[in-house]
């Protein structure tokens, strides 16, 4: 927790640091083995303040994370989503599907007895909240009246995997014989199916750079255009059964990439299904999470059931960098932040990991194992996750390095000024905040609060 108790840290005279290109002045934020919760940054002058920055330096050493609150209703293999429309997670205990506020953890409404497993999609166009209901092999559709706009049933036993196609407003799935399904979003309607004739067990992705949907069989990839014409199969000549759920996507080298029981990872050309490159899994048997893309540092990322967090170059397949966990990484891989999240089953650790190295930011035990649902929320900086212990977790995503600037117009006759900057940042002892004043004769006072 926070305690309401401050401190204001005295600073130092200004000298260069690396944070800005300006003289700064320099925090260290030392003195207990406790975290700090910056609050305020007050910078006075007896001129016009025409700019102020902030930029947080973290120490080595990895931070606690901060959760900030858990819903008891939702997990069990879960997928789990956050939405910028709404502002809720959807998440569902096997049974219902749950809309919370991300904000404080307070369910909004839930769709009973419909029994949802696997990945879950949100469709701003329609306000539907997609998912696959395993005892009636039905796709579902439910909205914030809570209610079901539509159900939609397959011939065989449904896939957990499906996705939503906004420019064409489809949603896609399929079931354990091959065969793929467009859904009109609109009404629940067939728009088309292709039966691709072999046994699946895998992964579903649309993309909107090239308007394709991907599927894999198991031991075959295909992409379809939104009318249900092939455009290409990808053939993995028996080496590898099954596909992660979801595939992976990089529009920077336009690859898509996936994996399976094959021991190795896989890039085809997402144009022409030409094969980019295969690299092997090391000592892993199967790759077990969905893949994420790194456009900052060109890096693709997986979990495995050796318990490695891997990094691969995407354009070569390369491997940069790879994190040893307590268990099998079964959960999704996402990238977002400049951070790596995922989570692994045993103990249940959800990890954040700097995109660059593989190094750890910080930890957070869950209540039991993390095997499905990781998501990350900008507008919030939290991390969801869910537990086979029917429990979503938003953790405060703590670590990150905040720089902000406020630009103030100078004026021709300047008077007294001053400038406060809200920070809103947990850091660790140790870490040093850098703030650069351009003013005539600024002072500066920063105002934590003691983490304990």
């Amino acid at each position: 927790m926070v305690t309401n108790k401050t401190q204001r840290f005295e600073t130092v005279p200004p000298a260069k640091t690396a944070y800005f290109d300006s003289d700064v002045v320099t925090v260290d934020v030392g003195g207990t083995d406790n975290e700090w919760y910056l609050d305020k940054l007050a910078v006075n002058s007896n001129g016009t303040i025409s700019d102020v920055k902030v930029g947080i330096k973290h120490p080595k050493t990895p931070l606690t994370s901060i959760e900030e609150w858990t819903f008891g209703s939702a997990g069990a293999g879960s997928d789990v989503i956050y939405s910028a429309d709404t502002g809720n997670v959807y998440a569902s205990d096997g049974t219902d599907l749950h809309a919370v506020d991300a904000v404080d953890g307070t369910e909004q409404w839930k769709v009973v007895s419909i029994d949802p497993f696997g990945q879950i999609r949100y469709d701003s166009i329609n306000d539907h909240v997609y998912a696959v209901s395993g005892s009636s092999n039905e796709v579902i559709a439910s909205t914030s009246a809570p209610g079901v706009a539509w159900r939609f049933g397959v011939q065989n036993a449904i896939l957990g995997s499906l996705d939503f196609d906004p420019d064409h407003e489809q949603v896609y799935a399929a079931d354990d014989t091959g065969i793929l399904y467009a859904i009109n979003a609109s009404d629940g309607s067939k728009a088309w199916d292709n039966a691709t004739g072999k046994t699946s067990e895998a992964g579903i992705l649309y993309e909107s750079t090239n308007q394709q949907v991907y599927f894999g069989n198991n031991d075959e990839w295909f992409a379809f255009d939104h009318t249900g014409t092939q455009q290409w199969s990808y053939d993995m000549g028996g080496g590898t059964t099954g596909l992660t759920s979801p595939l992976g996507y990089d529009p920077d080298n336009n690859h898509v990439y996936g994996g399976g029981f094959g021991k190795a990872i896989r890039a085809v050309d997402a144009v022409t299904g030409a094969e980019q490159w295969v690299e092997s899994l090391g000592g892993a048997n199967s790759l077990e999470s969905g893949i994420a893309y790194d456009p900052v540092n060109g890096n693709i990322f997986y979990g495995t059931d050796d318990n490695k967090i891997r990094a691969h170059d995407a354009a070569s397949g390369s491997l940069v960098w790879e994190f040893t966990t307590n268990d099998s990484v079964d959960s999704d891989v996402i990238y977002a932040n400049g951070r790596v999240y995922a989570g692994n089953t045993g103990n249940g650790t959800l990890y954040a990991l700097g995109a660059a190295d593989g190094s750890l930011v910080w930890d957070f035990s869950a209540t039991n194992a993390i095997d499905n649902g990781v998501a990350y929320d900008p507008d919030n900086n939290q991390v969801y996750a869910t537990t086979k212990s029917n429990t979503l977790h938003a953790v405060n995503e703590s670590a990150s390095i905040k720089v902000e600037n406020t630009a103030r117009a100078a004026t021709s006759s300047p008077s007294a000024s001053t400038e406060v900057l809200e920070i809103d940042e947990y850091v660790a002892s140790g870490a040093t905040i850098g703030i650069a004043v351009e003013g005539a004769d600024a002072g500066v006072e920063l105002v934590a609060r003691q983490v304990i």
